[in-house]
């Protein structure tokens, strides 16, 4: 089995909704599976892993050594994104350390966007994190090729949560989002409008935890080999001032394609962000049951966004 297939199976066994019973999967049992899983992954293609060690009373997950440095390494899998208070508690175990020591973090439960968007605005950055997206792709191209693609943005534009974004064709679409329930309405919307489209291009709908990520996230990602990128920015709690200064981040660059939503994309549904995270089975329900042809009609933002995917620019 598979690295990628053992992946796979954990997630369902700890999944509350999955076919396979998980009655005696507890936190602790889920954790330290988790640990010996992630332990195969980081001795398939980093340096002389370590495993969870107390040095002067504290507790530290692993280490790993990679292109000759070696990386602390905190990993979690709770059931709900994590606090900042969880990556600052890692953070400080980081500072005590030589100075230049790099942190990764690991989350499979990924982290509330708050977390991500306080610890960006930190003046120092000596912490890299993962989410579940990323350590799946890590199952198939390995942690090392993961990371540096991570560390590479974090050295050039200070991003702390870079989700891998493999290279593509230029066809392809790269349509940047703020967060997870950004992704899945984005998503399932494009799904229904593109489903009678004779062609269209291939997409990927990415979180970037936080409006702030969104120009870097975007600058790393047009170095590649000439990927197209969408920038989804919603204008809730943003002045006018904010949001001509945020375009001004974006703008000289050919590959990025900002959108302005107006107030977010929830809107697209009817929903506000509060009702869309709380009443998912109403969420669903319209996402299934509106016009989509009349939503193209109708918002501007969203027809810009399924041009651009149409080819009709």
């Amino acid at each position: 089995m598979t690295l990628v297939d053992e992946l796979s199976l954990l997630r369902q066994l700890i999944d509350p909704y999955s076919e396979i019973p998980a009655r005696s999967i507890t936190p602790q049992t889920r954790g330290r599976i988790f640990e010996e899983w992630l332990s195969r992954l980081l001795r398939s293609s980093t340096e002389r892993p370590r495993a969870n060690y107390r040095p002067k009373g504290e507790e530290i997950d692993g280490s790993f050594g990679l292109d000759g440095r070696i990386y602390l390494l905190e990993a979690k899998w709770h059931g709900s994104p994590l606090p900042a208070s969880s990556i600052y508690q890692f953070r400080g175990k980081v500072d005590g350390k030589l100075v230049g020591t790099v942190g990764v973090f690991v989350s499979m439960s990924n982290y509330s966007t708050e977390a991500v968007e306080a610890v960006r605005i930190g003046k120092v950055l000596n912490v890299i994190l993962f989410g579940p997206d990323d350590i799946e792709i890590a199952a198939e191209v390995g942690f090392a090729e993961v990371l540096r693609f991570k560390l590479r943005a974090a050295t050039e534009e200070g991003e702390i949560y870079m989700p891998y974004v493999a290279t593509r064709a230029l066809s392809h679409l790269t349509i940047l989002v703020e967060g997870k329930l950004d992704q899945e309405i984005t998503h399932a919307l494009l799904l229904r409008a593109l489903s009678g489209a004779s062609e269209s291009r291939p997409y990927s709908v990415v979180p970037t935890m936080g409006r702030m990520g969104i120009p870097s996230i975007a600058a790393v990602l047009s170095l590649g080999e000439g990927d197209e990128i969408v920038a989804l920015i919603e204008t809730d709690g943003m002045s006018p001032k904010d949001s001509q200064e945020f375009l001004q981040r974006l703008e000289g660059n050919s590959l990025v394609h900002p959108i302005m939503v107006d107030p977010g994309v929830e809107r697209w549904v009817g929903m506000s962000r509060f009702d869309a995270k709380r009443k998912r089975q109403e969420l669903h329900r319209r996402i299934e049951s509106m016009d989509i042809n009349e939503l193209i009609r109708n918002d501007s933002s969203f027809a810009q966004l399924v041009r651009l995917l149409t080819q009709r620019t």
